[in-house]
Formats: C-alpha cells, sequence, structure tokens
C-alpha cells in the first residue's frame, strides 16, 4: 500500500487494511469450521443409521432364533 496522505491517515489506512485482513481470515477459518462440523454430521449420520441397521438385525436374528426353538421344543 502507498500512502500519500498524512502521516496519521497513513497510520489508520494501514491499521484499516490489516483489520480486514484479519476480518477476512475469521471467515475463512468460520466457513472451514462450518464445513468439517457439517462433515462430522454427515459422518454421525451415518454411523447412527448403520447402528438402527445392525439393532434391526440383531432382533429379526432373535425373533428367527425364538421360533425355532419354540418350534423344535413343541415338536
Amino acid at each position: 500500500m502507498r500512502c500519500t496522505g498524512s502521516k496519521r491517515w497513513c497510520e489508520e489506512e494501514a491499521y484499516n487494511e490489516k483489520q480486514a485482513e484479519r476480518e477476512a481470515r475469521k471467515r475463512e477459518q468460520a466457513t472451514k469450521k462450518q464445513k468439517e462440523t457439517t462433515a462430522e454430521l454427515i459422518d454421525d449420520e451415518e454411523e447412527v443409521h448403520t447402528l438402527q441397521l445392525t439393532a434391526k438385525r440383531i432382533e429379526l436374528n432373535r425373533r428367527e432364533f425364538d421360533l425355532l426353538d419354540w418350534s423344535l421344543n413343541d415338536s
């Protein structure tokens, strides 16, 4: 940045420029954090779905075993 005004004005401009850069970095980091959080939530949803399917399979196997046990014991 090339400043042609008073020293104080130049210092204010430099400060404002640095502030703008800091704010841009903060926004970039917030966007990155949001993307990471979204990815983690998607992973969590997939894990929950997998666990639900596993629980359903276990329940179906238990019912099948109960029916088999019932049919073998009643014969």
